[in-house]
């Protein structure tokens, strides 16, 4: 079934959650770094899988609910502009560890098409908080309710917005002024242009002035509109300020295509691989699965049957 994720789509939902899957992912490895399977790191697919367990039991019976998951593709537009754009050691290091998280996205969308009103969302070349700004500033109707599963200080801009409100976790709200406070010492207002001017270290985005004069120019910007002060030192520095632009503010997508492809023997095999006993169990208990395919699974893999039972009863 192929979707265009557009007005149309969303006027048969009142509420759209939105989940950043690569802050999901990225936080559950980190939580579980020492859960394998067979050798393989399980930790980051044990978080996704009990997320969309947890959400799928808040609003199963809610029928004007829809989930997006919203993964990020190389980041192409923004290297286009900056080819050094997020080659930080730091980012490397979590290549290193976790490499899954980049590239396995086709069996994370095998378990997430299991659930009705589940969509898997990636657009090539585009991050995630692109295509979820596209969806919450592109929708035309004021009562629409957006709930955004992240901690990307880059979409917090969006809490202005009436019926935006922001999750750490399935049910943890964030009070995003206070984390703004918080980690920038600033005020909402204020954030994207001080990242603007300032740049941002974890994407490796380079500053054009130091934090001091940012301050300055975003505080006289804010009191009358005008920062004529500064403007032949904002003229010399017209590029960079335009790079810095295009790298920190979430990039406008044209089109949302996807395809919703419910393939029950597929995501069996990923759990399978994973050894996630609880997560087949959960999955069965709220008839996600076939008799069929269940029948047709253990068919071939009953000593794995026999192994997830132990595992569970011991």
């Amino acid at each position: 079934m192929t979707l265009n994720l557009n007005n149309e789509f969303f006027k048969k939902y009142k509420v759209v959650n939105l989940v950043d899957m690569h802050y999901i992912l990225y936080r559950s490895f980190f939580a579980m770094p020492n859960l394998e399977y067979n050798g393989k790191k399980t930790g980051q697919y044990k978080g996704l899988y009990e997320l969309c367990l947890t959400l799928f039991d808040m609003f199963h019976d809610d029928k004007d609910t829809c989930t997006l998951f919203v993964a990020d593709d190389y980041p192409a537009m923004r290297k286009r502009i900056f080819p050094e754009y997020k080659e930080t050691d730091a980012r490397k290091r979590v290549k290193d560890k976790a490499p899954v998280m980049y590239v396995d996205h086709d069996n994370f969308k095998n378990i997430i098409h299991l659930f009705p009103r589940f969509y898997f969302v990636k657009k090539t070349g585009y991050e995630a908080d692109d295509i979820i700004q596209h969806i919450v500033l592109s929708c035309v109707e004021k009562d629409k309710t957006f709930r955004i599963y992240t901690k990307d200080y880059d979409l917090f801009y969006l809490a202005k917005r009436h019926r935006v409100m922001f999750y750490s976790g399935a049910t943890t709200a964030i009070n995003v002024k206070e984390a703004v406070k918080k980690k920038y010492n600033t005020q909402l207002a204020k954030l994207p242009m001080i990242k603007i001017l300032n740049g941002d270290k974890s994407d490796n985005v380079p500053p054009v002035f130091d934090l001091r004069k940012t301050r300055k120019i975003v505080e006289q910007w804010l009191k009358n509109q005008k920062i004529s002060c500064y403007n032949e030192e904002l003229k010399a520095r017209r590029e960079e300020l335009k790079r810095n632009y295009l790298l920190i503010q979430p990039l406008k997508v044209k089109e949302l295509i996807i395809e919703k492809v419910k393939n029950e023997i597929e995501a069996l095999k990923v759990i399978h691989s994973c050894g996630l006993a609880k997560l087949l169990i959960g999955l069965n208990k709220r008839n996600l699965f076939s008799e069929e395919t269940m029948a047709q699974h253990f068919k071939y893999n009953a000593l794995w049957l026999m192994k997830f039972q132990e595992e569970i009863d011991g």
